[in-house]
């Protein structure tokens, strides 16, 4: 079929799902690897119960996923850092620590940093990740 990529492992995932829109069908392949979901399918009831029986090509709505990351295994890492006294030389550091990290390929998320929870003795412990081949 023209425009396939590699075989890769996934999971599919059926459940009958009710919203306001009323009961359907929610179809769901989801990388192994990256554990991202890589497409989602939306199905009425007797569409599916037509395919399901032998009537092929029914209509559905469907998302893809077209995310350069699908097919990469998400790293991550904690990171400690010492917090400096005063807010704001501590949220200059946060901000330089993002760039930092994001110029090596790393994603960390400010509000990571800048939430107390996650101070400890003049010491902040966040995660980083990224996603490699």
């Amino acid at each position: 079929m023209k425009g396939l990529t590699e075989q890769r492992p996934g999971t599919l995932s059926i459940h009958r799902t009710t919203s306001g829109d009323g009961p359907y069908v929610s179809i769901t392949l989801t990388d192994d690897r990256s554990r991202l979901r890589v497409v989602d399918l939306r199905v009425e009831l007797l569409e599916f119960a037509h395919a399901i029986t032998g009537l092929a090509e029914q209509g559905v709505s469907y998302r893809v996923n077209k995310s350069p990351d699908v097919g990469k295994k998400k790293e991550v890492e904690e990171c400690i850092v010492a917090v400096p006294e005063g807010r704001d030389e501590w949220e200059q550091q946060a901000r330089d620590i993002v760039r930092d990290q994001a110029a090596d390929g790393w994603d960390v998320r400010l509000s990571d940093l800048m939430n107390h929870h996650n101070h400890r003795n003049r010491v902040c412990s966040f995660h980083r990740a990224r996603w490699v081949s």
